[in-house]
């Protein structure tokens, strides 16, 4: 495994019933702050796509197919989305680490954001692949 050890992750939700397990009636009084941090986590991984909103056939397209990081934990892009809507939870220790930085994702150079995409790839087995320069 590379520098770093894994990825942690929050928000990957594949069905409604992962997004209603999660959700809350009201916001937390954390949510707006959560909100600024994963809007600002740098986007490491993108595709032209967009994510439909899972619980809502109707709300359309919610956000561009993307993932998120602070270096440490990894997000898709619509996780903010989620927190807004339906005032999903998230991981006491992904709090706590927005909390440390001030709810402000920390900014990453280039190399450090190299390492994440190595080490995302390693988690989800492709190893041997390597960066493509354009």
């Amino acid at each position: 495994m590379t520098r770093g050890g894994p990825l942690k992750e929050a928000g990957f939700f594949e069905t409604a019933d992962d997004v209603a397990a999660t959700s809350r009636s009201a916001a937390p009084e954390w949510a707006s702050s959560a909100v600024r941090y994963l809007e600002q986590g740098q986007i490491f991984l993108a595709s032209s796509g967009w994510e439909d909103d899972l619980l809502d056939e109707w709300a359309g397209p919610i956000a561009q197919v993307a993932l998120r990081t602070d270096g440490e934990w990894i997000w898709p892009n619509s996780l903010a989305h989620y927190v807004t809507k339906y005032h999903v939870e998230l991981p006491a220790e992904f709090l706590a680490r927005m909390a440390v930085h001030d709810w402000v994702a920390p900014e990453l150079g280039q190399d450090a954001v190299d390492q994440v995409c190595r080490r995302h790839r390693e988690q989800q087995g492709f190893e041997d692949a390597a960066p493509v320069d354009f």
